[in-house]
């Protein structure tokens, strides 16, 4: 009885972690086209960068290097107004040299240090599909137990 129940919360648990992993890669997905979206308005505008609430801006960078070991993304930093280069040490094919990018910074991040809007997509998608697979093989298994427990029922 205790194997049983224990055997019930790990599976809700699993079931849970993979809600959870596919509610992060929708969420980073809705980031990514808001990002994007922002940038279009931007380049229509002809502006450097634009501050949201007063606490995110959301600014063009372009990409002046990639080498087999780094990528390196200039960017303007609205608060300061200098241009910064970010180097990431790991390569995206999806960001060829001369590449358009948007560049997010909250204000509790320092100069320098913004998040390059859709770099890690590749790796979240490869969380979401964890969690889709967690996710799904939880419900199998709950929905096997359930008849496994139908079956002895009827036996009885």
């Amino acid at each position: 009885m205790l194997l049983r129940r224990m055997t019930n919360k790990f599976l809700n648990a699993l079931m849970i972690a993979g809600i959870s992993l596919c509610f992060l890669y929708t969420v980073y997905v809705v980031y990514i086209a808001g990002a994007n979206w922002a940038l279009a308005r931007i380049q229509t505008a002809g502006a450097k960068g634009i501050v949201i609430a007063g606490s995110l801006s959301i600014t063009e960078g372009e990409v002046i290097y990639v080498d087999e070991s780094c990528t390196a993304i200039e960017y303007y930093y609205v608060w300061d107004g200098i241009d910064y280069t970010r180097v990431l040490h790991h390569v995206n094919a999806d960001f060829p040299q001369n590449a358009k990018v948007a560049v997010v910074h909250s204000n509790t991040t320092l100069a320098g240090g913004g998040l390059v809007v859709g770099f890690y997509r590749k790796y979240m998608l490869i969380c979401g599909m964890t969690g889709l697979i967690l996710f799904i093989l939880s419900i199998i298994f709950k929905l096997k137990r359930k008849g496994k427990e139908t079956w002895q029922e009827e036996r009885l």
